[in-house]
């Protein structure tokens, strides 16, 4: 679990959850949304997050995004445009989105800590939390440099020291949705 401030009065919470059974990933999305209103929760495939810092990266694009008035969808569908590297929703939806089965799902939630505090209980109920999910192992890498077609040599290209692949990811997610406009 990683929880953060956005601004004085709102959290970030990353939380991910190994086994949760998903039975319609659009009833069950809307159904945690229900639980707690005041909040802005997205669920997404934990595989398609490239570690704590990739998702940190990628909510406090969208939040400032929305801060300043410039998202062209909602918040919640930006973060998975931004996740999935692609503006077109139904794709983005496609590839990182919940699919009907048992999955590992990383939930990505912005709002008052009081109302953050009330879904954490709820969302650790649906399967085991799982740190780990929201570390960037190397088979984890392996896969999203293919699927993203990062190369070996844009990541030796960064001034960046260690794991560059959140960064990268985040830095094209936000030429993506720039471009979109």
């Amino acid at each position: 679990m990683f929880l953060s401030d956005l601004d004085c009065d709102t959290k970030l919470l990353l939380l991910a959850v190994h086994g949760v059974k998903v039975d319609d990933p659009k009833s069950f999305v809307k159904s945690l949304r229900r639980e707690v209103p005041g909040v802005v929760l997205q669920a997404v495939d934990a595989r398609f997050v490239a570690g704590r810092e990739h998702a940190k990266l990628i909510a406090q694009q969208s939040w400032t995004a929305s801060k300043r008035g410039v998202l062209s969808v909602k918040f919640d569908l930006d973060i998975v445009l931004r996740l999935a590297c692609d503006s077109r929703i139904e794709n983005a939806l496609e590839t990182v989105g919940l699919r009907s089965g048992v999955m590992d799902v990383v939930f990505i939630a912005v709002g008052h800590p009081d109302d953050i505090n009330r879904l954490l209980i709820h969302l650790g109920t649906l399967g085991e939390v799982r740190d780990s999910l929201l570390r960037l192992t190397g088979s984890k890498e392996s896969f999203l440099k293919k699927h993203h077609k990062i190369t070996d040599l844009c990541l030796r290209s960064t001034v960046l020291k260690g794991d560059a692949l959140p960064y990268i990811l985040s830095e094209k997610a936000a030429i993506e949705m720039s471009c979109k406009r």
